[in-house]
C-alpha cells in the first residue's frame, strides 16, 4: 500500500496553473471545444487498485470530493503518481487494478476537490489545493470529455478583484455542489477571508458553456428574493435550478440574456420546513430531504418548464431525520431511504415510488444485529443480480469512542416490514480507520461492487488518509 498523507501532500502541489485552465478572463468567451484536438486524451491500461483480500485498495488524494460515478460499470478516483502530480484514473469494476483512462487534474496535476459526471458522459471538476481535513482553494472548473480530453475551462467562483486569500472555498464536504448541464457549468462556493469569519457569504456561479458568460448569484442568509438561509445544496436541469439552504428551498430560472446571467426565482415553493436542505438529482426526479425531519420531498424535471413538486414522502418519520437517502441504480422512479429515527422507528428502510411520492417500508434493522446503533450511517445503495438483491449501508455503528467504521452488505432482506437477523449479514467489513463517508455500487455483467472512501479523521488529520476499496458482493 502507498504511505501517503494528504496533508503532507498539500505541501507539495505543482503551484502552476496550465496555460489552457488558467488563461481565461469571465469577461471572455470559453474555451471552445474543438481546442480538445490541442490536447490529448488520457492515457489506457495504467494500474489502479491493489488486490486485498476479497477486492482493491489504494490511498486515494482526493479532500471533498466523493467517489465519482462515470457510468454503470465506471468509478473515478484521484491518485497520486511519483511527482507528476494528481491523476484522475477512471475504473471500470470488471477489473479494479488497471484504468480504463487516466491523466494528469487540469493538466498540471493539482489536487481535485469535487466533481461531477453530466448527462453526455462529460466529467466536470474544481482543480484545487488541500488546505486541510475538509477545506481546500478552488483555483478552476476543468470539463472533460469521456476520453479525458480537456474540451473548457472556467474561473471558480468570481476571482475578478478578490484578493489571493479569498480564493473560492468548499461550502459543505457533502455531495458536490457543482453540475454540468448542456448549457452551463454551475458551482457552489464560498468567499472565505484569510481570517474565517462566519457566515462567509455564499454563491452559486453559472458558466455558459456556449460563450462563457458568467453570473454570481448571493444565497446566503436573508437575500433577497431567496430568504432560504445560507447554500447547502442544488441541482440543475436545462434553465432551472432548485437550490436548498438551511432553511428553505426555492426555483431559480436562469436568464442569460443580460451582460452577466441572472436568475429569477420561480415563486411556486410551498411552505418551507425548518432546517437544512439537501438535495439529489438523477435527472429525471429530485429528492429534498430535510435536516431534523423525516420527510422527502419528491420533485419531478418538466424538460423545458420549471420542476414540479410530486409529493411529500413522510415515511413515518417524522420525529427524526432522513440517514441515507439514495435512488435506485438501474430504476430511475425509485428510491430508497435508511431513516435516523427516535425509538421503534430507528434503522427502517422503505422504497419510494418517486411517480407518486409514496413509502413502503420493507425491512428495519436492528442495532442487535447491526452491531450497534446506526446514527452513522450516511449512505445506501441497492443492487440486484438473480433473484438476489443486496442493501449496501455505508459509515459508523455504535457511539464513539468505540464505533465500527465500514459497510454493512444485507442480502434478501425481508420486504413485509420485518426485522433483519444475522443470517441476512452476507458481509460486514468494519475495519476503516474512520468512518465510510462516500460508498457508492458499480454492476458489470452482473457482478456487484462497492467502492468506498473513508471520512480524514479531524483529530488526526497529518496521518489519516483517505482509503479506497473495492470489494465484490457477490463475485469470487
Amino acid at each position: 500500500m502507498k504511505k501517503k498523507m494528504p496533508m503532507i501532500l498539500a505541501a507539495a502541489f505543482c503551484a502552476a496553473v496550465s496555460a489552457f485552465a488558467g488563461g481565461k478572463k469571465e469577461d471572455t468567451a470559453a474555451s471552445s471545444p474543438n481546442l480538445a484536438g490541442s490536447n490529448a486524451s488520457g492515457t489506457m491500461g495504467g494500474t489502479a487498485l491493489r488486490a486485498r483480500t476479497g477486492g482493491w485498495e489504494d490511498i486515494d488524494g482526493l479532500s471533498s470530493a466523493s467517489i465519482l460515478r462515470v457510468d454503470r460499470s465506471k468509478f473515478g478516483y484521484v491518485d497520486r503518481n511519483g511527482m507528476d502530480g494528481y491523476r484522475i484514473k477512471i475504473v471500470d469494476v470488471s477489473d479494479p487494478a488497471k484504468t480504463v483512462r487516466e491523466g494528469l487534474v487540469g493538466g498540471s496535476g493539482r489536487n481535485a476537490a469535487m466533481w461531477a459526471a453530466g448527462n453526455d458522459g462529460h466529467i466536470v471538476l474544481v482543480e484545487a489545493d488541500e488546505l486541510g481535513r475538509q477545506d481546500y482553494t478552488g483555483y478552476n472548473i476543468v470539463i472533460y470529455d469521456q476520453d479525458l480530453r480537456l474540451i473548457q475551462s472556467f474561473p471558480y467562483g468570481n476571482q475578478i478583484g478578490l484578493a489571493e486569500a479569498h480564493r473560492a472555498r468548499p461550502v459543505n464536504h457533502r455531495e458536490p455542489i457543482l453540475a454540468l448541464t448542456d448549457k452551463y457549468a454551475i458551482a457552489g462556493w464560498q468567499d472565505k477571508p484569510p481570517v474565517d469569519t462566519e457566515p462567509a457569504p455564499n454563491f452559486i456561479s453559472i458558466y455558459s458553456r456556449e460563450d462563457g458568460k458568467a453570473g454570481h448569484i448571493p444565497v446566503s442568509g436573508d437575500t433577497i428574493n431567496l430568504n432560504i438561509g445560507n447554500l447547502t445544496s442544488f441541482a440543475a436541469q436545462g434553465d432551472y435550478i432548485i437550490v436548498g439552504g438551511s432553511k428553505g428551498t426555492k426555483v431559480l430560472r436562469i436568464d442569460p440574456s443580460g451582460a452577466t446571467i441572472s436568475t429569477v426565482v420561480v415563486d411556486s415553493v410551498p411552505v418551507q420546513t425548518p432546517g437544512s436542505h439537501w438535495i439529489q438529482d438523477n435527472r429525471k426526479y429530485i429528492l429534498e430531504s430535510v435536516e431534523g425531519n423525516g420527510t422527502v420531498r419528491v420533485w419531478k424535471w418538466n424538460g423545458a418548464n420549471a420542476p414540479s413538486l410530486v409529493g411529500v414522502v413522510t415515511a413515518d418519520a417524522a420525529s427524526g431525520s432522513v440517514q441515507a437517502l439514495s435512488f435506485d441504480n438501474e430504476n430511475e422512479d425509485r428510491a430508497y431511504l435508511l431513516g435516523k429515527v427516535a425509538d421503534a422507528n430507528a434503522g427502517n428502510v422503505y422504497r419510494i415510488n418517486l411517480a407518486n411520492a409514496q413509502a413502503v417500508k420493507l425491512f428495519t434493522i436492528p442495532e442487535a444485529a447491526a452491531g450497534g446503533v446506526l446514527t452513522g450511517m450516511w449512505t445506501i445503495q441497492v443492487e440486484s443480480s438473480g433473484a438476489d438483491t443486496w442493501y449496501i449501508a455505508g459509515g459508523a455503528i455504535g457511539t464513539a469512542p468505540n464505533d465500527k467504521n465500514g459497510v454493512l452488505v444485507i442480502q434478501n432482506p425481508p420486504a413485509d416490514g420485518g426485522s433483519i437477523t444475522a443470517a441476512h449479514l452476507s458481509s460486514s467489513l468494519l475495519d476503516f480507520p474512520t468512518p465510510v463517508r462516500s460508498m457508492k455500487t458499480f454492476k458489470s455483467s452482473g457482478t456487484i461492487v462497492y467502492v468506498t472512501k473513508n471520512h480524514m479523521s479531524r483529530n488526526y488529520p497529518l496521518f489519516s488518509r483517505y482509503m479506497l476499496r473495492a470489494m465484490n458482493v457477490n463475485g469470487d
